[in-house]
């Protein structure tokens, strides 16, 4: 670079923007190819569906996937036809992102966001029963929690 008449401040300059330039473009390129694969996209109306749900629970906690579930039996039709839908509303635990498993009655900010962190530190949760493993929920929470997830 001194044949192109710049000071030691200038190639500095120089060379940083360059550097910026490449990173810039490497990141951009890593979004678009390696980003979009990694996060699934989720339809913006299974989330309002799932909020709508979470809401029917937390007013009528009778109405909760696991109840619908023993109370159907073969001769009601109704009673199995509503816990299959229930059974469309739960969350996989590991796919949910932070803010689907703040839909979950008790789970807040930053509950979700260690829940998140322990998949991407730990792998994928193999029964619902590890979520005691992530800090903040213990026994207690974890049965308020039961009804709204599951492990596909």
């Amino acid at each position: 670079m001194t044949g192109l008449g710049l000071t030691k401040q200038e190639q500095g300059i120089v060379l940083f923007l360059t550097a910026t330039l490449i990173v810039g473009v490497a990141v951009s390129l890593y979004k678009r190819f390696v980003g979009a694969e990694a996060l699934p996209e989720v339809d913006p109306h299974y989330i309002r569906e799932f909020r709508t749900r979470a809401q029917e629970l937390r007013e009528n906690p009778s109405l909760s996937p696991e109840r619908e579930a023993q109370s159907a039996s073969p001769q009601t039709g109704q009673s199995r036809a509503r816990a299959v839908e229930a059974q469309k509303f739960l969350l996989d635990l590991n796919t949910a992102t932070a803010e689907q498993l703040q839909g979950i009655p008790g789970i807040g900010p930053v509950l979700a966001g260690r829940i998140v962190e322990y998949r991407k530190q730990n792998g994928a949760f193999h029964a619902v029963s590890d979520l005691v493993d992530v800090k903040g929920i213990g026994a207690a929470k974890l049965e308020k929690i039961k009804p709204y997830v599951t492990i596909k």
